[in-house]
């Protein structure tokens, strides 16, 4: 019964990123708030609800390692080995990326996480287009760690509360690590 119940749940929040509407939803670190990450029109939806400025950039939630070829130039091979190989959710900000929408994309890079095995990883593989993915929280205001901890007024504003049950005992409550590709390939460590 609880796996047809998540697929009901996967079902309804694809269409919703479809229509071109926001939805809180349960990530692999903390509970986010996100949209189809090809729709301007949804993107400036979310800077409005977090009242965040346009310079601080969101992040892409992906399923694998093909769907990020399509919206990054460049995927060097140690990269390929630490998003196979991190135990940690591990976002990276990749050079050059592509087929994106503007608004998304900063000084020409995109941070962009893949997920692994979990509810979010079938919700991205049937959705087949990348996420947004950012706190849900007022910018500036603490982030809540759980759906009651999260401001009412973000919970208002969306188009879609992905239900509790979504979520999978993987979620560690804290942000991902960051890393940078630098030239050359190099990795640089921004957040542990």
């Amino acid at each position: 019964m609880e796996q047809f119940e998540i697929q009901k749940i996967i079902k309804k929040t694809k269409k919703v990123l479809e229509q071109g509407g926001v939805i809180l939803y349960p990530t692999d670190t903390i509970w986010g708030i996100g949209c189809d990450a090809t729709n301007t029109k949804a993107i400036q939806k979310i800077y409005s609800i977090k009242n965040r400025n346009k310079k601080h950039p969101l992040i892409l939630l992906m399923n694998d390692t093909n769907t990020l070829g399509m919206y990054v130039n460049n995927i060097p091979d140690n990269v390929t080995e630490i998003i196979k190989s991190s135990q940690k959710p591990t976002t990276i900000i990749y050079n050059e990326p592509k087929n994106l929408p503007e608004t998304l994309i900063y000084n020409q890079t995109i941070a962009i996480r893949i997920i692994k095995e979990s509810n979010l990883h079938t919700l991205l593989t049937d959705f087949n287009k990348p996420i947004t993915s950012t706190s849900a929280n007022i910018s500036g205001k603490p982030t809540g760690k759980s759906l009651q901890e999260i401001d009412v007024e973000i919970i208002k504003q969306v188009d879609y509360v992905v239900p509790e049950k979504f979520q999978q005992n993987s979620q560690d409550d804290k942000s991902s690590r960051i890393i940078a590709i630098e030239k050359n390939s190099k990795i640089r460590i921004i957040r542990e």
